[in-house]
């Protein structure tokens, strides 16, 4: 079969390729159109081109489906629920001094605000993309039920759709977002029904 230009179906071929190469199929894809540029026989060309199929027709399902719709996230009624009894009576060893909020709000601000809000209204980005209701930080009640020990640990290990910052961060940073989440509510702020 004679392609009026190789030098055009090369290069639509190998830009394909490229494409499929970014959606994951790339390999099986050049691996077709070497085996037909080296003259593969018969027999290897319709096993190279089956392959393609196959993996064009697998890909194209994958995307088809749609993603599973996400409930919003709701508080549960005790805060303390999710959290091990010996994990809530931790004690804050970090004073919540200046340098500690500081420290606090830089990590806040990387790794919270965009869920939480940079202000604490749980009204970040990604919570309002994703339909969340999150608490809002700066009404006191909104913590009173959780010790220290309950929001490191929840800082620490995640809860619900929230991933947790593991061992990525030093405990005494961990403590340092508490002291900073705590004086949210001490913040003067203006919001409906909250002063």
């Amino acid at each position: 079969m004679a392609f009026p230009s190789w030098r055009g179906a090369f290069k639509h071929a190998f830009l394909f390729g490229l494409f499929l190469l970014l959606t994951g199929l790339g390999v099986a894809y050049f691996s077709c159109v070497l085996a037909f540029i080296r003259g593969a026989d018969m027999s290897k060309r319709f096993f190279a081109i089956t392959i393609l199929a196959l993996a064009a027709l697998s890909a194209s399902r994958g995307s088809a489906q749609e993603p599973a719709a996400q409930a919003p996230a709701t508080p549960s009624s005790t805060a303390q629920s999710a959290i091990p009894p010996e994990a809530a009576k931790l004690v804050n060893p970090v004073k919540p001094s200046a340098e500690s909020l500081a420290r606090g709000k830089r990590d806040y601000g990387l790794d919270c605000a965009m869920c939480h809000g940079a202000n604490g209204n749980g009204k970040g980005d990604l919570a309002t993309d994703m339909k969340l209701n999150l608490k809002d930080y700066r009404d006191p009640a909104s913590l009173k039920d959780v010790t220290d020990g309950g929001i490191f640990y929840i800082i620490k290990n995640g809860k619900g759709e929230m991933t947790g910052e593991g061992d990525r961060r030093k405990a005494s940073e961990l403590w340092d977002m508490v002291n900073y989440v705590r004086s949210l509510s001490r913040t003067p702020h203006k919001s409906a029904g909250i002063k």
